[in-house]
């Protein structure tokens, strides 16, 4: 794709585009190399492919950064790290450089710190997003329910590239006293044009070639209106306290609905209230709007509180409401469905709630079985879906979300059915675990199907488990990569403003062009954790909306606004004859064009 384009995101698959690997820089002897210029006596990877040589080293202050020698000269360094957040005491080492049988090379890198290797294609100019790796995968289970750290600490690494496989192979060993050697396979891209499918920028592994272009992750905005539905200024109203401490927002012919998860005045903490778990003094309610922007609270009639019917309050539904409409489901009464929580609950024992019209719910077993890592506590569902290209029909539905493995550890968890009732949880959960980005703490995760990705929210925050929410992405929904680490995609307002404190997320609605991001904030941050109780039932909390351009969570910008540039995608295959488009998303005007 050529051109001066302000901005390029993507591509949806429904033509094949020409492409190749360009022309090969010219001949060199590598007799002309001169080792001294690369500001290293010996690197520590040196890779030649086709007429270019590869040289990347570890810098004094942890830094990893490459250079390439090609038509007889040596091009500038490229720092690969240099701009990534650290965490206390990180650094990266242990470069190597590898052919792919993508025809790109790679470039991996160890942290020592977060027990893992990261990854990077070249593009012709600059190197890919980072891709990160899952590190060796081990369990020592306790009498008590824990367990220990789930990665072991690298001593070796060996990357190569498979063309049996068509995959990067690493070979990671471990540093114990009886080493555990594990391998990690990274599958190449293979593109289809289907319908559904795309080249979408939020990683890079599409791309086989850019020219003066910049990758660079986007953030959504605000609204201007925010809050959108607040606390009521009655406090006998059942959501007098809490709005969207989680929830799920769904469009349904010509309206917006919303189940959310709220509290009002009546807690643990209040004079005369019942010895029972904090849990049972949260409720699910309802509201509606016609724009998703002005939000009613409809008396439904259902559950008596403080002496009344005249609210909002859904029967059947204790918290997390996590609903989705199953237009496949034969029996009309079971197309809604919640895989919040009802009690009782237990780490093997769910619950399924189905419903004709989202707001009468009858429950029913729906057991959880796991064969690898147990949960500490009952888990989690934040996001249930039917995954249409799932080949294994045992593992037709997927849900992710809050993975405990210790009492005051939480990492992120993935589970799979053939039928959205009888649940098997993947056994190397946690799928991300406190040890992967920046953030120590993690929490809830949110996982969709987009344009052949599986895109996600990953809960992220500080000691106090005040929350931001970082964007994630993935490939087989398994091996998940950070698109901004250490630069949230969705984060907390300024002191003073309704979302300073903790915030909530849910999965994006599509409105149009763009993508709605409906969330909960809390007014001020926690200031202890485990938190002050009165902290937790009094803080109010509000929901809101941050909206992006839908397929726009990363893109290419020209390098030089004054100047042209050029990005060759990865081979599309198309197996039909019909007729085909082209869509591209863009941003782009007169003076800034796009051509094909």
């Amino acid at each position: 794709m050529v051109g001066g384009v302000k901005a390029l995101y993507a591509v949806l698959l429904a033509l094949v585009l020409g492409v190749g690997c360009g022309t090969p820089s010219a001949g060199f002897d590598l007799a002309d190399v001169n080792q001294t210029r690369i500001n290293k006596a010996i690197p520590d990877a040196v890779l030649r492919h086709n007429d270019t040589l590869f040289v990347a080293y570890e810098t004094p202050c942890g830094n990893i950064v490459s250079r390439i020698f090609a038509g007889k000269q040596w091009r500038p360094e490229v720092h690969v790290t240099a701009g990534s957040p650290r965490r206390n005491g990180e650094r990266w080492d242990m470069p190597e450089l590898v052919s792919g049988p993508d025809g790109s090379v790679w470039l991996a890198y160890r942290s020592q710190v977060r027990r893992r290797i990261f990854l990077h294609r070249w593009l012709g100019e600059s190197w890919g997003a980072r891709i990160d790796g899952r590190g060796i995968f081990w369990v020592k289970p306790h009498p008590n329910g824990a367990f220990d750290e789930e990665l072991r600490p690298i001593a070796n690494i060996v990357v190569e590239g498979s063309r049996v496989h068509r995959s990067i192979e690493m070979r990671l060993t471990s540093s114990d006293e009886s080493p555990i050697t594990q391998t990690e396979s990274i599958p190449m891209v293979d593109l289809k044009a289907l319908p559904g499918e795309g080249v979408i920028f939020i990683d890079t592994r599409d791309v086989s070639k850019t020219k003066g272009l910049t990758w660079q992750a986007e953030f959504p905005r605000k609204h201007s209106n925010n809050p959108l539905l607040s606390p009521p200024d009655n406090p006998a109203a059942p959501d007098a306290i809490r709005v969207f401490n989680r929830g799920t927002v769904r469009q349904e012919n010509g309206r917006f609905r919303m189940w959310y998860s709220a509290t009002g005045t009546n807690s643990p903490i209040t004079p005369g209230q019942p010895a029972r778990s904090w849990q049972s003094y949260m409720r699910v309610c309802y509201a509606e709007s016609k724009d998703g922007l002005r939000w009613q609270r409809p008396e439904l009639g259902l559950v008596e509180f403080n002496g009344s019917r005249h609210n909002n309050i859904l029967s059947g539904i204790q918290r997390l409401p996590t609903v989705i409409y199953d237009e496949r489901d034969p029996d009309p009464d079971r197309r809604y469905k919640c895989f919040g929580t009802a009690s009782p609950i237990t780490v093997e024992k769910g619950h399924l709630l189905t419903s004709a019209d989202g707001l009468r719910w009858k429950s029913q077993p729906s057991p959880r079985n796991y064969q690898g890592t147990r949960p500490y506590y009952a888990n989690e569902f934040h996001h249930v879906f039917r995954d249409d290209r799932e080949t294994n029909a045992a593992q037709r539905w997927k849900a992710y979300g809050l993975f405990a493995t210790g009492p005051m550890r939480r990492a992120s968890q993935l589970n799979t059915s053939p039928d959205g009732l009888h649940w098997t949880g993947y056994p190397d959960n946690p799928i991300i675990d406190p040890l992967q980005g920046v953030s120590h703490c993690i929490h809830d995760l949110l996982v969709w199907p987009e344009m052949g990705r599986y895109v996600g929210l990953q809960q992220v925050g500080d000691k106090l488990h005040n929350y931001q929410w970082d964007l994630v992405v993935s490939r087989d929904g398994v091996h998940f990569s950070r698109v901004s680490d250490g630069r949230p995609f969705l984060r907390n307002g300024k002191p003073g403003q309704w979302d300073h404190g903790g915030l909530q997320a849910s999965v994006p609605v599509k409105v149009g062009s763009e993508s709605r991001f409906y969330y909960g904030g809390r007014e001020k941050p926690w200031s202890s954790y485990p938190a002050d109780p009165k902290e937790i039932w009094t803080i109010k909390s509000h929901c809101g909306l941050a909206t992006i351009g839908t397929g726009r969570y990363a893109g290419f910008r020209p390098s030089n606004p004054k100047q042209q540039g050029s990005l060759i995608t990865q081979p599309i295959r198309c197996d039909s004859d019909s007729e085909l488009t082209l869509t591209v998303n863009a941003i782009a005007d007169e003076k800034n064009t796009v051509s094909v």
